[in-house]
């Protein structure tokens, strides 16, 4: 009796991680058409605040090594998305 509980707590965990997924990517397209870069100066606080708690599950800054170390904050930046995922930085020109 334990090994089905256990399964049907491991499907009943699979359908919430996909319907949070499937919200995420709703959020996106409702706020946006895919382009979220060149949307975002468009959005209100709210939709921002919105997309931001819906996607992101946590932001990571790494310390500096002594007050004479000069790294750019995006380069000691991590973005974890929902489902723990690594946002990957996007090359500048």
């Amino acid at each position: 009796m334990h090994g089905v509980e256990a399964r049907q707590r491991a499907l009943d965990e699979a359908r919430t991680t996909l319907a949070t997924l499937r919200q995420n990517h709703l959020l996106a397209d409702e706020l946006t058409d895919g382009r979220l870069l060149e949307a975002w100066p468009t959005l209100t606080i709210q939709e921002k605040r919105r997309l931001l708690h819906g996607l992101l599950d946590r932001v990571v800054l790494r310390r500096v090594d002594g007050r004479r170390e000069k790294v750019p904050v995006a380069e000691r930046t991590q973005i974890v998305l929902r489902g723990n995922a690594l946002l990957e930085p996007v090359a500048r020109p």
